[in-house]
């Protein structure tokens, strides 16, 4: 008589093992992936504060115009994208703007100087852009400070 021997399940423990081992890490990776996404390192500053307001008083201009703020010290400049109702976009400069780093090229920011020096935007320092603002209109403000950082400040339609 002869005996058979059991079939072993190791290899079918081993290939699972390595498939949930491998899945795993595909997860713990595309959580750092989507956060990245969300929050670049080294370009967001967090909360700082300075202050803008917007003012149409006809349908061909808009004024923007900075109020200071509390971090106004370490502010170097503001970039401010104005879209008309016709989707023309506008971009000007309050001041100057900070350090470029690689993060911030998916905002079309160019630039090669590192060092930001001093003026810092004048308290009432007033922007007009002329178009076709009968519409709907976009205002989207970026502040950029002397650490290298920016900051939004403002996202609105007007």
């Amino acid at each position: 008589m002869t005996q058979e021997q059991p079939e072993s399940n190791l290899p079918n423990r081993a290939a699972f093992i390595m498939v949930a081992v491998i899945l795993g890490i595909a997860i713990v990776y595309s959580g750092y992936l989507l956060n990245e996404f969300i929050h670049p390192v080294g370009t967001c500053c967090g909360t700082r504060i300075v202050a803008l307001s917007a003012n149409q008083e006809d349908n061909q201009s808009i004024n923007i115009t900075y109020l200071g703020g509390a971090d106004a010290s370490a502010l170097c400049g503001i970039r401010i994208n104005v879209t008309d109702s016709t989707g023309k976009t506008q971009i000007r400069m309050i001041g100057q703007e900070g350090p470029v780093t690689s993060q911030e090229s998916f905002l079309g920011i160019t630039g090669n100087d590192k060092h930001v020096a001093p003026p810092v935007p004048a308290i009432g320092e007033n922007l007009t852009f002329s178009g076709n603002f009968s519409g709907r209109d976009h205002i989207l403000a970026f502040a950029y400070f002397n650490d290298g950082k920016w900051s939004y400040v403002m996202d609105m339609n007007i």
